[in-house]
Parts: C-alpha cells; sequence; structure tokens
C-alpha cells in the first residue's frame, strides 16, 4: 500500500477549513490540482515522484497554515459584506427620508387652505368686509 501525501495534505486542509462544504470542497480541489500540477512540472525535470510531491507541499505551507490563510478570507468576506449592508441600510433611509421630506412639502395639504397658515392670509375686517373681499371689490372698481 502506497502512501499518498498529497491526499494526505488535503485531507488535513478539509478538516482545517472552517468554510461552507460547497467552499470546502472547491478550495480542495483546486489545492489538490495545483499540488499535482507542480509534481508533474518536478516528474518532467527528472525529479522522483517522492521528491516531486515532497517539494510541492513544503512550497505550498502546511495544510494549518493554508486553511489558516483561507479562514482569513471567508472572515474579510463576512466583514466586507455587513458593511456593505450598512451602508445600503443607511443610504435607504437616507434617501426614504429625503423623499418623504420633499413630498411633504410639495404635495397640497389635505387640510383647507383657511386653515393652513402659510397658504391664507389672515382675514382682517376692513369697512364690514375681509381684507380679501375688499380687495377684490376694489380691483374690480378700477378696472370700469
Amino acid at each position: 500500500m502506497s502512501i499518498d501525501p498529497i491526499g494526505s495534505y488535503v485531507r488535513d486542509l478539509r478538516c482545517s477549513l472552517r468554510v461552507g462544504a460547497a467552499r470546502r470542497w472547491r478550495i480542495s480541489r483546486e489545492v489538490r490540482l495545483h499540488l499535482e500540477s507542480s509534481v508533474e512540472d518536478a516528474l518532467a525535470r527528472g525529479e522522483t515522484r517522492e521528491r516531486a510531491e515532497r517539494e510541492a507541499i513544503a512550497r505550498f505551507g502546511s495544510a494549518e497554515e493554508t486553511a489558516t490563510g483561507f479562514n482569513r478570507l471567508r472572515l474579510r468576506r463576512r466583514v466586507y459584506l455587513r458593511r456593505a449592508a450598512i451602508v445600503a441600510v443607511t443610504a435607504t433611509a437616507t434617501i426614504a427620508g429625503g423623499s418623504a421630506t420633499v413630498w411633504a412639502l410639495v404635495t397640497p395639504s389635505t387640510t383647507p387652505a383657511a386653515a393652513h397658515p402659510m397658504t391664507a392670509p389672515p382675514k382682517r375686517h376692513v369697512e364690514g368686509h375681509t381684507a380679501s373681499s375688499h380687495h377684490a371689490s376694489h380691483a374690480r372698481s378700477h378696472t370700469r
């Protein structure tokens, strides 16, 4: 029975990865392909298989170190996703608040104009008439 150092390395790597199953499988496959490619290159240069496998694994680093690198990437990704979500929620809330403010300023009120202090002039009595009716009758008398 022959020992498969690359298979052992990939198994150790899988055990040390703190990622989901699909991602663990992809990482394991990529690492295996990289190591096997490195071994094939060394064999083409005339190295023995044992030496080629040992060197490929040595250049790659221990399975724990490699897993730690991938685990850090996962944590960074989570932090970036969390930050992006916070920015998106904040931007949405700001836009919604701004839109509500604009609508409140632009949309006519359902309150009668006389009851709204900004749309109706104050009524004053002048010679038995309100100021607005006085001005209207005065304007008619000048156009005749």
